[in-house]
């Protein structure tokens, strides 16, 4: 039976007070191996705003006092079907992995009290499980800043990149003919303060699964969409982090490249946010 399957099962065994589902979790560290146990359904906490910038519905995910975060941009959040989506919370004392069903907004608590703690998930792209994984890479040229990279389509990276200081394109790098074009702008001014030049410059981006778009956000918790043909810009939402302080973005995508999701300090903790993109923006 399918991760999915057996949430559907849970949750309405949690509608006549049975607050557990089984969920079959591989986990990967130096062996394999495969366990089966009973996991926790949570109440939703979701919590619906229109975006004042773009009219965009911002759905957050989350609203309790304890640290939520989402994936890392370029790791898969969502599984097969899109209907749970992976999530970090400290809220028991220590980090860990969570699942948001979308049509109910009630939470899973993968982990157990007992359980060694597992981190780092990744979603399938071939049924419904993820993986735990640990480890971390990063990519330097000199000259040049590069960092946070990830696959896209077409054998394509996109990365963040500048030759001054705090500025930081959002490029893609053609990995068959080497070709490098900025499809997200940021600025340089000599003489602009760090925090000012920031507000124009981006630190993550992702892009949707159907090469049509490029997400990124910045210091500033500004989220903005580049179209990837056009490379024209729409801010999606703004004030979802303070400069020099607040958990970052990390804004990726889901499996149709109709929404993203990110992390926002905007209610005063990190919570977990899905911003839809609006549906003017799709046509």
């Amino acid at each position: 039976m399918t991760i999915s399957n057996l949430i559907k099962t849970g949750v309405q065994q949690m509608r006549t007070n049975i607050f557990s589902v089984t969920v079959f979790l591989i986990l990967y560290s130096t062996s394999l191996f495969s366990q089966t146990w009973q996991c926790q359904i949570l109440p939703p906490e979701r919590q619906v705003i229109i975006d004042e910038t773009s009219g965009a519905t911002i759905t957050f995910i989350t609203t309790h006092r304890s640290d939520d975060t989402n994936l890392y941009f370029h790791d898969r959040c969502w599984l097969l079907d899109q209907e749970v989506m992976l999530f970090i919370s400290n809220r028991t004392g220590r980090s860990e992995i969570y699942g948001y069903i979308a049509d109910s907004g009630e939470l899973i608590r993968f982990n157990r009290d007992e359980d060694p703690q597992a981190l780092n998930p990744v979603a399938s792209k071939k049924g419904d499980k993820f993986y735990v994984v640990k480890g971390s890479s990063i990519y330097q040229q000199p000259g040049e800043l590069v960092t946070h990279e990830s696959w896209w389509v077409n054998d394509q990276i996109i990365f963040i990149g500048g030759h001054h200081p705090e500025e930081a394109h959002v490029k893609v790098l053609d990995s068959e003919t080497g070709e490098i074009r900025i499809i997200g702008a940021g600025a340089w001014m000599e003489g602009i303060e760090a925090r000012e030049l920031s507000k124009v410059n981006w630190w993550h981006a992702s892009g949707s699964p159907d090469g049509r778009w490029v997400a990124a956000d910045n210091w500033h918790g500004i989220i903005a969409i580049f179209d990837a043909k056009t490379t024209r810009k729409r801010i999606l939402t703004t004030g979802h982090r303070t400069y020099g302080s607040g958990a970052h973005p990390h804004v990726g995508w889901d499996l149709h490249s109709e929404s993203v999701e990110f992390t926002s300090n905007k209610l005063g903790n990190p919570d977990v946010c899905i911003g839809a993109l609006p549906e003017n923006w799709l046509k």
